[in-house]
């Protein structure tokens, strides 16, 4: 090993390591593959463990703690990278093959199952915190869950949506629901199938909507403010009910 600062414990953890310092892997074949790769944190069974083989950009400064954290990741052999990076929670930030020019970079992802399903996908600078949160999404970018299943169901190119409460956004799907805030228990919940943008959702049950519920740029402040909206742009709602 070409480079000193390595803490390795468990059965075959970091087994493969032959450059690389300042890493640490506690767990049963924690960091397995990494035959690379500086500054890594990897505490858990099986965690990181597919990371590093043949990467052409090994990975560094990540964190994994949970097991399967970023189990499946594996950077490729042309320009990807998976850097900057913290998942904490079992098979958080679990992620897959990296396409080519497609990078896991600057994420967090903490409890079971948040962020997931990156897969082959590039994801940058997307934070899921709870269970479940953002487990589905594949494509998207710049998105901010914090609660169980926020988020839950965003599955490709969702982008810059914000969702922090219990099941805040859960069903929504549709590619095209952008810019989106909500906050507050069931804030935007229900709605799926209809792409929406530019809405803000303040409050229990604010803007929760239906499958199909269209409404871009509409504002919703306050406990089930605008609950029953199906249909209509640019509305503006603050108050109780």
């Amino acid at each position: 090993i070409a480079n000193n600062g390595i803490v390795a414990i468990g059965y075959t953890a970091l087994h493969a390591l032959t450059d690389g310092a300042k890493n640490i892997a506690i767990g049963y074949q924690a960091g397995l593959a990494a035959d690379s790769g500086a500054n890594n944190v990897i505490i858990g069974y099986q965690a990181f463990d597919s990371a590093g083989t043949g990467a052409a950009n090994p990975a560094v400064s990540n964190i994994a703690i949970g097991v399967d954290a970023m189990g499946s990741v594996v950077e490729g052999t042309q320009d990807q990278k998976a850097q900057n990076n913290i998942a904490i929670g079992q098979s958080a930030l679990l992620g897959g093959v990296l396409a080519n020019t497609k990078d896991l970079e600057d994420n967090i992802a903490i409890g079971r199952n948040a962020l997931s399903a990156t897969g082959t996908h590039a994801s940058a600078g997307q934070i899921a915190i709870g269970k479940d949160a953002l487990q589905a999404l594949a494509g998207g970018e710049r998105n901010l869950a914090i609660g169980y299943a926020a988020l839950y169901s965003a599955d490709e190119n969702e982008d810059d949506n914000v969702a922090i409460g219990y099941h805040a956004m859960k069903l929504l799907e549709a590619d095209t629901s952008d810019n989106n805030t909500a906050v507050g228990n069931y804030a935007m919940s229900a709605i799926e199938d209809a792409g929406v943008t530019d809405c803000v959702a303040i409050g229990y049950n604010a803007l929760v909507g239906a499958d199909t519920t269209s409404g871009d740029g509409t504002i919703a402040i306050g406990s089930q403010a605008l609950t029953s909206l199906t249909t209509g742009a640019k509305n503006v709602a603050i108050g109780y009910q």
